[in-house]
């Protein structure tokens, strides 16, 4: 079971969340029996129905996942971005690709400024 997974269902687990497996595949749109067998861990979700999954969840519990996942890099101000990312396994950079790849499609793009300052890796 990927470390995604464990997080998703030690978050699901606390008294606030407890959400059954129908009322996630119901907010997820994914089959109750992907996410029975997800949720006991005899498979894994896709990286793309995996986000599916976790984007579809109330904004608390979102919250909860990514402070689990992410940790100590979510409080971070000041970070060695680069440094950070050395150490991300492949799936955590899966994840926050996605995650990225999403926020940029909600941005306005009519209110982005046309020259961004993107400081180049060392």
């Amino acid at each position: 079971m990927r470390k995604e997974s464990l997080i998703f269902n030690k978050i699901n687990q606390r008294p606030k969340f407890n959400y059954t497996q129908a009322q996630i595949s119901e907010l997820s749109g994914q089959s109750r029996s992907q996410i029975n067998r997800f949720m006991k861990g005899e498979t894994d979700l896709p990286t793309s129905k995996f986000m599916a999954v976790v984007n579809s969840m109330p904004e608390d519990f979102q919250r909860a996942y990514w402070l689990e996942l992410l940790g100590d890099l979510i409080v971070i101000e000041q970070a060695d971005w680069q440094s950070l990312m050395e150490k991300a396994t492949f799936s955590d950079i899966a994840v926050i690709l996605d995650v990225i790849g999403k926020r940029c499609g909600q941005l306005d793009q009519k209110k982005l400024k046309l020259e961004i300052d993107i400081p180049k890796a060392s």
